[in-house]
Parts: structure tokens; C-alpha cells; sequence
């Protein structure tokens, strides 16, 4: 026998058991204005032996109530019903007669059964209808549950395949961006566009070798963003300053992978790379409560109005969005005194 079904066995014996003790002590009550009221051992045992048989015929009653369920089969579990009620009571006699057959000798089975037939067999009758929904309750409880880990399950491929979608909608798009880097460099620095490919070729290694989570952690992240900014400082050169700033016991955070990256390049594409002299590229992490804030800043040019989100920004977002739901926000906006620029990013803290 299993550990699940002793286990079930071994309920369905304490509930009844229970039942039992709660008649026991209702009939103790009620019987103490009597002048000789019954033995507590006695009540004790007849209701063990009144409720008791119920534990047997309650795996009957689910077998047949899952195996034709009721409404569809009413007319069934109306004469099952009867049949459970007549087999209680009959059970329930012989043994009240082998219980009583010291203090009522002229108490028959027959007697008994026929005195309880009128006042408790509509009690038996109801008890059946009581086991059989419960049994039903449980069957679409059980129904239920499984659709729901269904649906999860469901959900859960559906977003991976979403994500997916959007990292190789991001990942041409960084190419492309990259290679015209590159062509521009070579007419002007045919030494440094060698390092950017270069650079460029473990940049697209380390994102096609790295691990298919949805999430990494921000060291790992912030590895993989600073190979793009070596490709950038390459393209630059002395135009452009770097500030990054991330505590270490920030490391084990965890973030989307292929996070950062957009929100650099969007900083390069809209703001330095229009600015002659260059500027100032800030990377800042820290953590607010149970909140982990990640920011991007550049001293170009201000966010223009009606600015619209681009592929970058756009996939950011939607990821973010199926991570996190609305526990996740990318917020874009001008810098201090409307200079430069800055992408705010707010998500759960989750090492």
C-alpha cells in the first residue's frame, strides 16, 4: 500500500472517529436531566459503532460518485442513497444488539432495525448525499487545480518565447548599430575599427555563449555592458568620460539580461554621438528598500518632446513588463537643469 492512500485511509478513519467522539458528547449532554443517565463508555462505543461504518462505504460512495457524477446520474445515487441508509442500519443494529445484549436482552436486531428504519434512515440517506459531495467538491477542486498548473504552465512558455522573440528583435538591432561604428571608424581610424571588431566579435560571443536565463546577475550584467563600452570608448576616444558606479554587495542582484546594454547605446545614439566634445556616461546602481534603481545618465542634449521609444527602449520596456508586471518601471527624462539625459530603471530587489 502507498504512504498516499494509508494516509487517506487513515483520514477518513479520524474524521469519522471524530464525528463519533462529537454525537458522544452531544448525547452525554442532553441525557444528564435523566435519572439514570447511559454509561459514557457505553455512548462512547455505540456511537463508534453508528458512525464507524461510514469510513468503509465513504470509498465506495467517491469510486461511485466519480465514476458517474451526479446530476447526470441522480436517479443512480438516489437508490445508491437508500441502499447506503438500508446496510448502515442494518450494520448499525447488529452491532447496538451485541453492545445492548446484557441490559436489553428483548432488543432483537430486528427490533432495532425496524425502530431506527422510521427515525434514521433519512439521517443515513443524507449522510450518503453529504459523502458523494464532497467526493464531488474534491473532483473539481482536483480539476481545477490542474487547469490552473496548466494555464501557468502555458503562461510561462508563452512569456519565454515572447522574451526570446524580443532579445533577437535587440540583438540585430546592437549588430547593425555596431557595424556602422565600424564602417565610419575605418575611414577615419583604420587602426582603432580593427580593435572594435575585435571587441565586437567577444561582445556577440559572450551573448550567444551566455546562459538562456531570463535573468542574470548585475555582475554579470555589468561585465557584459562593459564590453559594448569598450567598443564605445574605442569609437570615441578621449571625447568621452566614463563614471560607473555599483557596489559591490550589489553584485548577486538580479536583473533581465540584456538589460543595461539598450539604455547605454540609446545614451551614445540620442545624446553624445551629437554632442562635437563629447560628455559624460554614468552607470549608478543602488538599492531603495526592497527596490533595486538602475540609472543611465549622459550630458548631451536634453530629451526632446514628444519623444518616442525606439527599438531599444520599446523592448526594454515590454520585457520588463512581462517580468515584472507593474513592479517593474523604465522612466526616461532630462537630466538636472535640463541637460543631458536620463533612463531610470526600478524593479524587485531579488538576489
Amino acid at each position: 500500500m502507498s504512504r498516499s492512500r494509508a494516509s487517506i485511509i487513515l483520514g477518513v478513519l479520524l474524521l469519522w472517529t471524530l464525528v463519533a467522539l462529537l454525537a458522544s458528547g452531544a448525547n452525554l449532554v442532553f441525557s444528564q436531566p435523566m435519572e439514570q443517565p447511559p454509561s459514557t463508555w457505553l455512548t462512547l462505543a455505540f456511537q463508534l459503532a453508528s458512525w464507524l461504518p461510514w469510513a468503509v462505504m465513504s470509498p465506495l460512495v467517491f469510486w461511485l460518485t466519480r465514476r458517474y457524477p451526479p446530476p447526470r446520474f441522480v436517479a443512480l445515487h438516489l437508490a445508491a442513497s437508500i441502499a447506503a441508509a438500508l446496510l448502515h442500519l442494518a450494520v448499525t443494529a447488529a452491532l447496538g444488539q451485541w453492545l445492548f445484549a446484557d441490559i436489553t436482552p428483548e432488543a432483537t436486531w430486528s427490533y432495532i432495525f425496524r425502530m431506527w428504519l422510521g427515525s434514521r434512515l433519512i439521517i443515513s440517506a443524507l449522510t450518503y448525499w453529504l459523502i458523494a459531495g464532497a467526493a464531488l467538491a474534491l473532483t473539481y477542486y482536483r480539476q481545477w487545480r490542474t487547469q490552473e498548473v496548466r494555464s501557468a504552465s502555458l503562461e510561462a512558455e508563452l512569456a519565454r518565447a515572447e522574451l526570446a522573440s524580443l532579445r533577437m528583435q535587440l540583438q540585430p538591432h546592437f549588430l547593425f548599430n555596431a557595424l556602422h561604428a565600424i564602417n565610419v571608424l575605418i575611414r577615419e581610424d583604420p587602426a582603432a575599427a580593427g580593435r572594435v571588431v575585435v571587441g565586437l566579435g567577444e561582445l556577440l560571443r559572450a551573448s550567444l555563449n551566455g546562459a538562456p536565463d531570463q535573468e542574470v546577475t548585475l555582475a554579470e550584467e555589468r561585465a557584459f555592458t562593459e564590453r559594448y563600452l569598450a567598443i564605445e570608448t574605442l569609437r570615441f576616444q578621449d571625447r568621452l568620460r566614463l563614471e560607473v558606479s555599483i557596489p559591490a554587495e550589489l553584485d548577486r542582484a538580479r536583473v533581465p539580461h540584456f538589460l543595461l546594454q539598450p539604455l547605454v547605446e540609446n545614451a551614445f545614439k540620442h545624446g553624445l554621438s551629437r554632442t562635437p566634445e563629447g560628455g559624460v556616461l554614468s552607470l549608478t546602481a543602488r538599492r531603495e528598500g526592497e527596490r533595486l534603481v538602475l540609472e543611465v545618465a549622459n550630458d548631451g542634449p536634453p530629451v526632446p518632446a514628444g519623444f518616442s521609444d525606439g527599438v531599444g527602449l520599446g523592448a526594454t520596456r515590454r520585457r520588463l513588463a512581462h517580468l515584472y508586471g507593474n513592479r517593474a518601471t523604465l522612466e526616461l527624462r532630462s537630466g538636472p537643469g535640463g541637460r543631458g539625459a536620463l533612463a531610470v530603471v526600478s524593479l524587485p530587489f531579488v538576489t
